[in-house]
Parts: structure tokens; C-alpha cells; sequence
């Protein structure tokens, strides 16, 4: 957390450059280049401002979690993924607006998601004083109840204001693992969800996301395979932009190599990429789908083996 703390700074700026750089990037390109709409090019570049936390967590050995460059990594892809959530209810808005976009379609969803994030620091600050004042032994049944009700409420509630079920979802468990207790909340989750997440939601997931890749659109559309190095010009731009935002780690004075690190690791765009393509599927064309979905796939297959090789790689030269 003292690390955190120290480079929460840096951490922000390569966040903010992760997330604008690909937008900024997706208009030059899709909508001065290859002819597509500025919502389109816009939605497109959205939903690859997001980095894979996932992958940056499997790829990060613990020693490189406790350096400068792996927090400045971890904080920066959870920072990307916020933005994307709060992007992917803005996307939702504008997909069902009208040809002119009245300004609050895009500042609800802003506003709100801030309101709820604010509303949740302030939940977690009041609810750990109390807990830490009078603790309270929770059974394993009571924690799941306050789980799921939470959850629920969160998931409602941000439906129903207007910004993602998603952020609602991840305020819902940031708010859980700040107030419990970890071994309570955590035994909890092993005994009673674990076991349905493994053996049906995680299945039903990724089949979800599988099921709605356009394969046929990836190799041809309408007879033409421009969609196929289209999509491999964008994705390599996509990769340019993520890996720019470690010019930061050059900014505060670190080595090299923890820069290259941060930049290999903000390439990989994980499920969250495909969740906001979807949200944003109204506002794209199917050719703009498909290359949008060659930039995922790419970025993130291509991002993982990019650390991988450069942690191999320092590996064998220390």
C-alpha cells in the first residue's frame, strides 16, 4: 500500500494515456483512414482502451508485483478497466440515442459512475471504522447473504441511475474485500460460490463471449478480405498506443527495462475489450466489429507472450 501511495501519480498518468491514446488513435486511423463514422471510430477506440488485469496478474511473479514498475502496472490496468466499464455505460446511452446526442447522454453515466464511486470510498471508510470498533464474527452463511445483497443492490441501483452494471458489480466487491475481514469473506466464497462459478458461470461466460466473436466476418465481408489486414494494421496501432503510456516510467526516472515492462504489459486487452465491443455493437459497422475484434484478439494473445519472453529474457540474464 506504501507503494501505492508513492506512485499513485504515475500510475494515473499511464492509466490516462492508456485510455486516450487508443481513442485518439482509432479516430486518426478508422476515421481519416479507412472512411468509417467519428461515433463509430470513437466506440471503436473505446473498447480498446482497456487492459487485461488478469493476464498482467498471471504474468507478474510476486517479486515483480513489489517493484515500482509492477504496481505502477497493476494500478494502471485496474485504473483502464474502471475507465472502460464507465466508457461501456456511456456506449450503452449513446447506442440507443437519436441522430442528435443530447449532452446529458454522455454526462449521466460519468456523473453518476463518480457519485457511486465517491458514495463507495466514503461506504468503505465508515463501515471499516465501525467494523474495526466493534467486531463482529460473521458466519459463513451471513457473509454470503451480505455478498449477494450487496451485489444485488449495487447491480440495481447502477442500472437503474444510469452508468454500468459492471461498475456497480466491481464497487460491490472492492466495498466487500475493504470491510471484511479476508480469510472470513474469502471462506465464504470457496465454500458457497467457487464451486457454482467453476463448474457453470465460468463456462456460461466464456461460451458468451466466444459465441459472439464474428469468425466468419474475421477472414471476409462481402467478398473482400481488406477486414483481414485492416485488422492487423489496427491492432499493431492499438499495441503502439498502449505501450506508449510506459513513456511515463522515462518521465519519473526509472530504468529501462521497468519501462518496457509496463509497456508489454498495458498491450494485452483481455474480456473487458469484448464486453464493451458488444455494448457498443449498435454503433459499429460488421466490417468495424471485425476489426475491432482483430485488435482484441491480437493485443491480447500478442501482449501475454510479449511479457512473457521479456521476463524469460531477464530471467536469463540475471
Amino acid at each position: 500500500m506504501t507503494l501505492l501511495r508513492k506512485n499513485l501519480a504515475l500510475s494515473s498518468a499511464i492509466a490516462l494515456t492508456g485510455t486516450a491514446m487508443p481513442i485518439f488513435l482509432s479516430i486518426v486511423l478508422l476515421h481519416y483512414g479507412f472512411k468509417y463514422g467519428t461515433l463509430e471510430s470513437f466506440a471503436s477506440g473505446a473498447a480498446l482502451s482497456s487492459t487485461s488485469l488478469g493476464t498482467t496478474m498471471a504474468l507478474l511473479k510476486p517479486e515483480w508485483r513489489a517493484t515500482v514498475a509492477g504496481t505502477a502496472l497493476m494500478t494502471a490496468a485496474l485504473l483502464d478497466d474502471v475507465c472502460g466499464l464507465v466508457i461501456a455505460a456511456v456506449l450503452s446511452q449513446l447506442a440507443g440515442a437519436s441522430v442528435v446526442i443530447p449532452w446529458y447522454i454522455i454526462a449521466r453515466p460519468i456523473l453518476v459512475s463518480l457519485a457511486f464511486a465517491i458514495g463507495t470510498f466514503f461506504a468503505a471508510l465508515s463501515l471499516g471504522c465501525l467494523f474495526r470498533w466493534y467486531p463482529v464474527k460473521l458466519r459463513n452463511k451471513s457473509l454470503l447473504f451480505i455478498m449477494i445483497a450487496l451485489l444485488t443492490g449495487y447491480v440495481a441501483g447502477s442500472h437503474y441511475a444510469g452508468t454500468s452494471e459492471l461498475f456497480g458489480a466491481y464497487l460491490a466487491g472492492a466495498l466487500l474485500a475493504y470491510i471484511f475481514p479476508r480469510d472470513g469473506s474469502l471462506s465464504a466464497f470457496e465454500t458457497h460460490i467457487r464451486p457454482i462459478l467453476h463448474v457453470f458461470l465460468s463456462p456460461v461466460f466464456f461460451a458468451s463471449i466466444g459465441m459472439a466473436l464474428p469468425i466468419r466476418a474475421l477472414g471476409s465481408i462481402n467478398g473482400s478480405n481488406r477486414v483481414v489486414w485492416r485488422g492487423i494494421v489496427y491492432s499493431m496501432l492499438m499495441g503502439l498506443a498502449k505501450f506508449c503510456s510506459a513513456l511515463w516510467m522515462l518521465v519519473w526516472r526509472t530504468d529501462v527495462r521497468s519501462a518496457v515492462l509496463v509497456g508489454f504489459g498495458m498491450i494485452a486487452r483481455g474480456e473487458v475489450a469484448l464486453i464493451v465491443t458488444q455494448l457498443a455493437l449498435p454503433l459499429l459497422s460488421t466490417e468495424a466489429y471485425a476489426v475491432v475484434t482483430w485488435a482484441t484478439l491480437l493485443n491480447t494473445a500478442g501482449g501475454a507472450i510479449l511479457v512473457g519472453c521479456f521476463l524469460r529474457r531477464v530471467a536469463e540474464i540475471e
